[in-house]
């Protein structure tokens, strides 16, 4: 069995690193670094049967977020093992089977920690150390205590705060626009992913309920899916989840493209549908910036008009003043 240090360099050798070294922590900065060790942690095996066929991205995830991107259970990090301990009634076989399993467990956690430390130093690497001062440990200032998904959150809640105009903009431009149908639709999801992430750090919480709706509503539109979505709308509730509509409306896709001799944004009737779509996108568009501008007009006009109206009362009382002293002369 390897050594620690030799278990590193071999998974450092594996993975790649990131273009950034001891930047500013931003959240383009931020985002770029978590999709990078999300890559990293995504390309090396795990032997634990829970994590199916996503490698170590547990590693990277909260609990909660695991079981929405993947639909499987909690992954619980592997703990040191004990050396067994062998009765001494154990035959030959009973104690060559407690070492092996001792020795598997072993390695699995090594192998966890090993990478879990690589992936921490990586995003140490990154940043400018002073940024990252307050998340090492007191007394051995390390960051290892930490897991990967708590050091980007609060890395998120510290330096990679986005206006909310930003987001408005973005939500804007993502959902009102056409689905385009001959760019694989994951491109369309990952984008999805993206403004979830983005508005998150904006304090906006877009719920999966949400986000599927927004999604479903796209996919409509574009007047392609028909059977698909009498299919989906069969599903059970508990079946409707982001990571099902995912993988089911790709599949439907690549199958439309399989059969569809032409390129699908091409067809006539698609044509068709991103005209009538674009036309009303704009239109509304155009509505919701007259409303916008009247609102602001009207704001602006109660804004001067309760500035006007000290002056005016002052000189009223000024008047009144002039008044009295006249009759009290006379």
């Amino acid at each position: 069995m390897k050594d620690f240090s030799s278990l590193i360099a071999d998974l450092s050798a594996q993975v790649t690193h990131t273009e950034f070294d001891k930047c500013v922590p931003t959240f383009a900065t931020i985002r770029e670094v978590q999709k990078k060790i999300e890559e990293n942690a995504g390309c090396i095996d795990c032997s634990l049967p829970i994590t199916g066929t996503f490698a170590h991205i547990w590693l990277t995830k909260s609990p909660e977020e695991w079981t929405r991107l993947t639909n499987l259970p909690q992954v619980q990090e592997p703990q040191q093992p004990n050396r067994p301990t062998i009765p001494n009634t154990a035959t030959a076989e009973r104690i060559a089977q407690l070492n092996q399993e001792y020795e598997v467990a072993k390695e699995v956690y090594d192998k966890t920690k090993a990478l879990k430390t690589l992936l921490i130093k990586q995003i140490i690497r990154t940043f400018d150390p002073k940024y990252l001062a307050p998340l090492r440990h007191r007394t051995t200032r390390q960051m290892t205590h930490n897991s990967i998904h708590a050091i980007f959150t609060w890395l998120y809640k510290n330096y990679g705060f986005v206006p909310s105009k930003i987001v408005r903009e973005k939500k804007i431009a993502l959902f009102n626009r056409p689905l385009d149908l001959d760019a694989p639709l994951l491109m369309f999801f990952e984008e999805i992913e993206e403004f979830r992430i983005l508005s998150q750090s904006a304090k906006i919480t877009e719920i999966d309920a949400q986000i599927i709706n927004k999604a479903l509503t796209i996919i409509q539109d574009s007047g392609a899916f028909t059977q698909a979505l009498i299919e989906w709308e069969q599903k059970s509730e508990k079946d409707k989840t982001w990571t099902n509509l995912t993988t089911f409306f790709d599949d439907a896709h690549r199958a439309l493209r399989k059969a569809s001799g032409v390129p699908i944004g091409q067809s006539q009737f698609q044509n068709h549908t991103n005209a009538i779509i674009a036309e009303v996108t704009a239109n509304i568009n155009k509505i919701m910036e007259d409303k916008l501008s009247d609102l602001i007009s009207s704001v602006n006009m109660a804004l001067q008009m309760a500035h006007q109206q000290p002056k005016e009362e002052k000189h009223q009382h000024q008047r009144n003043e002039f008044d009295m002293i006249v009759l009290y002369q006379n």
